[in-house]
């Protein structure tokens, strides 16, 4: 029952996804809002290793069931494939796991130094372009450093 195997490792993916996203496996800090978290290392990586890795690859193994957008229009792959796709996925659970217990062991939430406050948004994002615009003329100013000033102005 390969597929089944499959099934359950890539169910696994979705609730450790579940286990960190919704905050018991590990609260975030109360001194902002969840919206304001999204680029920690418990959500980014995270995402983007059980999004892209784990839990896509189930349209392959639909694809290798026979199927295109939920209709059939060939005939499944050999069940040796399954086998291999189960083992796989079973990988990416694993790694899924350690990945996730590698950050939240690293993770400490404490009080930052220092904080840049701004009252909006957009008032940050003037204040940094006036920054990258004055760095821009500062390395066009110097010789050397004339080649990071390139991507910035185009």
């Amino acid at each position: 029952m390969p597929e089944l195997s499959y099934w359950v490792a890539w169910g696994g993916s979705l609730f450790i996804l579940a286990l960190v996203f919704l905050g018991p496996a590990k609260n975030l800090p109360e001194r902002r809002p969840w919206d304001q978290q999204l680029l920690r290392p418990l959500f980014l990586p995270h995402f983007i290793f059980a999004g892209y890795m784990g839990l896509s690859s189930v349209f392959h193994f639909l694809y290798s069931k026979g199927y295109v957008y939920f209709t059939p229009v060939g005939d499944p792959a050999p069940q040796e494939y399954f086998l291999q796709l189960a083992e796989a996925q079973q990988l990416y659970v694993l790694a899924h796991a350690a990945l996730v217990h590698g950050i939240m062991l690293a993770s400490r939430y404490r009080a930052p130094k220092f904080s840049l406050e701004f009252k909006s948004y957009s008032g940050g994002a003037l204040v940094l372009a006036f920054l990258a615009i004055g760095l821009t003329a500062l390395f066009h100013a110097v010789p050397g450093l004339d080649q990071f000033a390139v991507k910035p102005t185009t």
